[in-house]
């Protein structure tokens, strides 16, 4: 790899062969242990990496040497062609990983909670509502006079800039699991990266609330074992609902119960799975 054009690149972006190699190493093992290709966005990565570097330098390098692609939709990255040059071990573990879903489709479908062939069955098992038909499409001759009012050169619009908060909550919520646990917390790219996105979305989610729930979070044994940031933001409601009441912490038999509860914040399955 020392000798392979990416490579050159990179070490030539990043002033040094030796960080250039460490980065990938590092990147490629935690794909490796999550048997997928999402690495998060630019801060993620970077955090993964252990970048102490200018924001954003990492994460561009790495595009523009071809070892990391950008998604067109949303700012996530992805290892480029993992499942080219992935170790066997890896491609069995996202063998299990894809068999298992497929299985839990099946089971969904029998019991009647999703359609017989799994093509419209959401991950958690709930019946998708039915699509709104799409709006006809203009005339010809209207479609172009709109066209034509857009104008050949209008502005493309651009991706929405990463969080600047991102990667200062990744490292608060680090450093408090951590103390907490008393050992230290790795980073899961995919699932972590998603959950806090979703907590950034939270009016009250400054540094000193969070830091006061994962406290609690992490004061009931059932959510010790659990030891996740996700399964922390799926709690976040619940947390606080602690905090505030001055209840104590949750027993595990009633934290278990709580997975079920109709008012729990929707949307958190996927960090859960």
């Amino acid at each position: 790899m020392s000798h392979h054009r990416k490579f050159a690149r990179l070490s030539r972006l990043l002033g040094s062969e030796v960080v250039a190699r460490g980065t990938l190493e590092l990147l490629w093992d935690v794909a490796y242990e999550n048997g997928d290709e999402l690495l998060g966005d630019a801060g993620d990565v970077e955090y993964l990496g252990k970048w102490g570097g200018e924001s954003g330098k990492l994460a561009a390098a790495l595009v523009e040497s071809g070892f990391v692609d950008a998604s067109d939709g949303d700012s996530s990255l992805r290892v480029h062609d993992l499942w080219d040059h992935a170790p066997d071990y890896v491609r069995k573990r996202r063998t299990r990983e894809t068999e298992r879903q497929a299985k839990g489709r099946k089971l969904r479908s029998e019991s009647g909670q999703c359609p017989p062939d799994g093509s419209q069955c959401p991950p958690n098992g709930r019946t998708r509502s039915p699509s709104p038909s799409p709006s006809p499409s203009p005339p010809p001759t209207q479609k172009k006079q709109e066209e034509n009012l857009a104008g050949a050169d209008a502005p493309v619009p651009l991706k929405p800039p990463a969080n600047p908060r991102h990667k200062a909550v990744v490292d608060l919520l680090v450093a408090a699991f951590t103390k907490e646990l008393k050992a230290p917390y790795h980073f899961v790219g995919g699932k972590d990266a998603a959950a806090v996105k979703t907590l950034l979305g939270y009016g009250e989610a400054t540094d000193e609330e969070i830091g006061r729930r994962v406290r609690v979070h992490l004061a009931d044994e059932f959510n010790r074992k659990q030891a996740s940031i996700a399964w922390f933001v799926s709690r976040w409601v619940a947390a606080g609902a602690e905090r505030v009441m001055g209840k104590g912490p949750v027993p595990a038999e009633r934290a278990s119960a709580d997975a079920h509860d109709p008012n729990r914040v929707k949307g958190f399955e996927k960090f859960e799975a």
